[in-house]
């Protein structure tokens, strides 16, 4: 079940409910359903002070379409989104995207565990992530094609945590440059007719 949806059309509301994010230095563009959001990269994101009605405990799903402006330079992080205890701990549920001097990677992490997958994601183009967590296993899918999955060391826990995207609450490099828009998250896992079929609805739009 769809738990939470955010349109994006010149507000922060969730059309799904009734758990609104608070923005700051966001702007609004036209693009694939309607408006998005554009991030700036120095100071554009959405902090969501809980997740009361969101209970991690067993199989959930992040569906969310972007378009980057660019990707980090050497040893920097973008974070795409972000709950912990503090600023600075990994204890919970993180995604971000590196750049080791070398190659481009993704970082997962998921209860105090660090997985890193050695992929570059696309710029200029718009593209769909989806990563689910169905129990002990995590996989992400880039547009409907799996590119990574894990066996975690643990399964989620129910936690509410304030909540920090497309930002990291203390750290300004990770601060991520993009458009975003119809961000769904679901209590269920995915299967991967339907994260396809969700993938080609937005690019109906295009």
């Amino acid at each position: 079940m769809i738990v939470w949806k955010w349109n994006l059309n010149w507000n922060a509301n969730d059309s799904a409910g009734s758990n609104n994010w608070v923005s700051t230095n966001v702007t609004w563009v036209d693009w694939k359903m309607n408006w998005a959001w554009s991030f700036n990269g120095t100071s554009s994101k959405i902090v969501i002070p809980s997740w009361t009605y969101l209970d991690f405990t067993s199989s959930y799903n992040f569906n969310i379409p972007i378009k980057l402006n660019s990707l980090p330079t050497s040893w920097n992080l973008y974070n795409i989104y972000f709950r912990a205890n503090t600023a600075w701990s990994w204890e919970q549920l993180e995604f971000l995207i590196y750049n080791n001097s070398w190659t481009h990677q993704i970082w997962i992490s998921h209860n105090s565990v660090f997985y890193t997958i050695n992929y570059t994601l696309p710029t200029w183009k718009y593209f769909n992530i989806n990563i689910k967590y169905t129990w002990w296993i995590i996989y992400l899918d880039i547009d409907w094609v799996l590119v990574w999955q894990v066996t975690a060391s643990s399964q989620p826990w129910s936690s509410n945590k304030t909540w920090c995207f497309w930002a990291n609450n203390a750290a300004n490099i990770r601060y991520f440059p993009w458009n975003i828009d119809e961000i769904i998250i679901d209590n269920t896992a995915w299967n991967n007719a339907q994260i396809k079929n969700q993938t080609l609805l937005y690019n109906w739009f295009i």
